[in-house]
């Protein structure tokens, strides 16, 4: 039996975040409604999801001798992230995020800083652990950490959900080919490939791996390339209250999908259903639910094949 489901590799990052006021008055004090701090970022969020929702997961991060890292460490803890692959390095820190929410769009605007962020190298990845793990999942602001990962576990029956946003082109098309399943922001594939439309973009990308690819576009939804041809996926339509996170959680809840052996299609509606849960609350790991949650939540407009598996998901043991 393999000693974790999930194991998360991606930047390690704590998020401050604040709804702003209506008005905001430049140089004054103001009283806001929404203030919350709480861990961040792609492969730490959507691992969150993955440990939420009953898996085995841990993350490989560094924690150093500061404030940050205390966050960040009982962000992941509380959340259910075992910490047995946290690795103790004094100089290392989080990044840090100032995240601005827009209170009539719900958009997010991210301020970050990576001063005395540690970044990881090959020889801090538990190789063989990852071998025996289900699932990799890996974001590509650790970019040698997320190669060496996604090269660690070729030819094992680990699957690796990737999530690239921004970097070099060569950078990101290696990691992309080294896959299993690679999703990707619509504006990163399309500055990949040249390309504008979801089918072209992907049939591009598609020459550069085997593997299964998605691209994402917000509120538009989600498109995945089969044999048979472009899935899409709508997005949920919420009322949102910040965007932060969508993305992530997504990501986390494709490979709880997998792990549940939801087929494709089913797998993309729970990810975008995940993603309009997140957006109802500030901050992106607030809205996760647990896996006893699930059968609670408002299943009206499910397709019945998801229905199914959620009734199935929340009474697994």
């Amino acid at each position: 039996m393999s000693q974790f489901d999930v194991i998360g590799v991606g930047v390690n990052v704590v998020d401050i975040l604040v709804q702003l006021p209506s008005r905001v008055e430049i140089g004054g004090k103001q009283k806001v409604e929404h203030l919350t701090i709480q861990g961040g970022g792609p492969a730490g969020t959507g691992s969150c999801v993955c440990a939420a929702l009953g898996w085995r997961t841990a993350f490989v991060t560094q924690f150093g001798d500061n404030m940050l890292s205390q966050v960040a460490r009982l962000e992941f803890e509380t959340r259910g992230i075992l910490p047995d692959l946290f690795l103790e390095n004094p100089q290392a820190r989080p990044c840090a995020a100032n995240v601005h929410i827009d209170p009539h769009t719900a958009e997010r605007t991210i301020f970050f800083t990576r001063d005395g962020y540690q970044y990881l190298r090959p020889a801090d990845l538990p190789a063989e652990i990852m071998k025996t793990a289900r699932i990799l999942l890996v974001d590509g602001y650790e970019p040698e950490a997320a190669q060496a990962s996604l090269e660690a576990i070729q030819g094992t029956p680990c699957r690796s959900v990737l999530d690239v946003e921004q970097g070099d082109v060569d950078e990101l098309l290696r990691l992309i080919a080294l896959a299993t399943d690679a999703i990707l922001p619509m504006a990163t594939a399309r500055i990949l490939t040249g390309k504008n439309s979801p089918e072209d973009v992907l049939r591009a990308l598609s020459r550069e791996t085997s593997g299964q690819l998605v691209v994402t576009e917000g509120t538009l939804g989600s498109w995945a390339l089969t044999p048979e041809g472009i899935i899409h996926q709508p997005a949920f339509q919420v009322t949102a209250i910040d965007t932060t996170g969508c993305g992530d959680v997504f990501h986390g809840a494709y490979a709880a999908g997998i792990l549940a052996e939801m087929p494709l299609a089913v797998r993309l509606e729970f990810s975008a259903w995940l993603a309009s849960l997140t957006a109802c609350f500030v901050g992106g790991r607030t809205g996760i639910p647990r896996q006893k949650e699930l059968a609670s939540l408002d299943q009206s407009r499910l397709s019945s094949a998801l229905k199914q598996y959620v009734s199935q998901f929340s009474q697994r043991a």
